[in-house]
This record gives C-alpha cells, structure tokens and sequence, in this order.
C-alpha cells in the first residue's frame, strides 16, 4: 500500500539503506507507474542490487510475461530470469509438492496430520489447480481444518475441490463476491451461498443466474428449494 510504499522508499532511514538482505517483491507486475521509476531510480543510484539480493516475482499468462514493468526491468538491470512452471505443468511432481504443503500447512496452523488417502492423494494430484500455488495452500489449509484423523480423506478431498470447482464456474462482479470460510458448511451449504450471491446480482433472475453458474435452471430451482 502507499504507506508501506513511502516507508520503503525512504533514503533517510529505509531499509534499502540496509545491507546483505534478501528483498522479495510478489506481483511486482502490478507496481504503479510512479512507485517503479523511483525504485529503479534508488536501485541505480545507490547500488541496492549490489548490496542486497533483490527477487522480482511476476505473474505469466498463457501469452508468457506482458508486463512492462518485467521488460524495463530486464532491459536496466543485469537480472537473471527464472521461469516458474504453474502446478498443472509440474504432474510429475505434485505428489511431493502436497507433501510439502502439508507439512507447511502443519507448522502454521499447530497440527498433526500425517498425510493422504491414496484416493484423496490421487484426486488431489489430478486437480489442475487453476489458482496455482496459492490454491492449493487455501485448500490444504482447510482440508487439515476438516480432517478427524491423521490422514486427508477422499471425501473431504471431493467435498473441498466441489466448492472450488463452483466457485471457479462464476464470472466475478467489479466488486467480486465474498464467500467466508465455515468449515461447518456442507457442499451443499456453500454452493447455496454462491448461488444467493449471484441469483441476488442478476436481480432475481433465475435463468441468468444457471447460465452463469452453468447449471440448468432445474438444477438451480432444486437447491434453491431443498
């Protein structure tokens, strides 16, 4: 934000003015205008990437890397490139990727479980992950949540992407939806709370709603009266 921004960027008592560190910037494609030419101008007029380790992380459609800022960046920098495959481009390694979530995912939140089902551990290899990485931690997250035993099991894995594959049908308002997390909720229960949101965007309009959703409309009228 700008607040966090102008704190960077101050030549007084900033921390750019420390040295040896490691200074990571996520989504730095969508730096504005102004905060990239004074960070350029920093960089180069006080040697940052000399004194420090500086990784920028860009986002890559299927057209590859667009951003401008990515492309001045290489042109003024002598920057090295990694290229990151997404998870669906990494099958053969998703099995030890989810172990690895796992294991992250029971640091952070103090708990225990051990590991997959084979099925739920193949259903989850299977998944094409559409949100990546970030995806994958939300979903591992509340999987552990719902977990009774050591181990993920199939249906809370088929409970968990069911939610996501809905949530992945619906074309986002300008302001977007808000669905909170309740562990609680059945499938059911939440894919009711998508359908309320959207039926109340299309004012009512329950032909508009399943074509959006890509239900039928008695489908629509089954959850809507169950």
């Amino acid at each position: 934000n700008d607040t966090m921004w102008k704190h960077l960027l101050n030549t007084s008592n900033g921390p750019f003015l420390e040295v040896g560190n490691t200074i990571q910037f996520n989504h730095f494609d969508k730096i504005s205008n102004e905060n990239f030419e004074k960070l350029m101008t920093i960089i180069e007029s006080t040697n940052l990437h000399v004194n420090n380790r500086l990784i920028f992380i860009c986002e890559r459609t299927s057209e590859g890397i667009t951003s401008e800022f990515y492309k001045e960046l290489m042109n003024r920098m002598n920057s090295i490139s990694f290229l990151l495959p997404t998870l669906r481009e990494r099958k053969n390694e998703i099995s030890a990727i989810l172990t690895m979530f796992l294991n992250k995912v029971n640091i952070e939140n103090n708990t225990d479980i051990i590991g997959y089902e084979p099925n739920a551990l193949a259903t989850l290899s299977q998944y094409n992950w559409p949100g990546n990485f970030i995806q994958l931690k939300h979903v591992l997250t509340e999987l552990v949540y719902l977990s009774k035993s050591l181990y993920i099991t199939s249906n809370n894995v088929n409970s968990v992407l069911g939610k996501q594959k809905i949530v992945e049908n619906i074309s986002y308002s300008e302001d977007g939806m808000n669905i909170p997390f309740n562990s609680s909720k059945t499938l059911h229960e939440f894919n009711l709370d998508i359908i309320k949101q959207v039926l109340d965007q299309h004012n009512g309009n329950q032909t508009l709603t399943a074509e959006q959703l890509g239900i039928s409309r008695t489908t629509l009228w089954r959850y809507l009266n169950k």
